[in-house]
């Protein structure tokens, strides 16, 4: 969940079932996912800095708004998938909004879990993440992707997605 992409993999099969080969290639260097956590882990502290005293809602709250305003939506760029991609780069797609999300509200001792599966929507049927977390012993859903407004407004934050029921956020987008 903090890096997407680190390695890629190829296999040589001689027979159904044997692999007698696997070469993995790494995308950042010891040295470059060294200075990558480095910086991942500034943003954690930073956000953990920030909350503190505030209840768990509150700090949802900041942590919600503090990703929609610093993250664009880019589903190409480079580790788009990861909370590095979003806390970092500032480029991410759902499942690196996602990513983002669970890692910091984790990190902040904020029971949170990775959902993914189909959104729908005028255009048609695509794969998305999102989160569940748990508030007050009550689990709701909270969509950072969706509440990024698009064309990306700087300041604009939405709030369609935050903190819904599984009847609320089908009617989000």
């Amino acid at each position: 969940i903090h890096f997407s992409h680190l390695s890629s993999y190829t296999f040589v099969q001689s027979a159904p079932d044997v692999i007698l080969e696997v070469a993995v290639t790494y995308v950042l260097t010891p040295e470059e996912k060294a200075q990558a956590d480095q910086a991942l882990e500034e943003v954690l502290s930073r956000l953990e800095q920030e909350t503190q005293g505030m209840s768990d809602y509150e700090a949802e709250l900041h942590v919600h708004d503090a990703l929609v305003n610093g993250c664009t939506y880019d589903s190409a760029s480079d580790h788009a998938g990861s909370a590095y991609g979003a806390w970092v780069l500032g480029r991410a797609r759902c499942q690196g909004y996602a990513n983002a999300m669970m890692l910091a509200l984790r990190r902040l001792g904020i029971p949170c879990i990775y959902l993914f599966g189909e959104a729908t929507s005028e255009s048609g049927t695509e794969s998305h993440a999102w989160n569940g977390v748990c508030i007050e012993g009550d689990w709701v859903l909270l969509d950072a992707t969706w509440d990024d407004p698009v064309p990306d407004q700087a300041g604009a934050v939405e709030y369609d997605a935050f903190m819904v029921s599984d009847f609320e956020i089908s009617g989000v987008k």
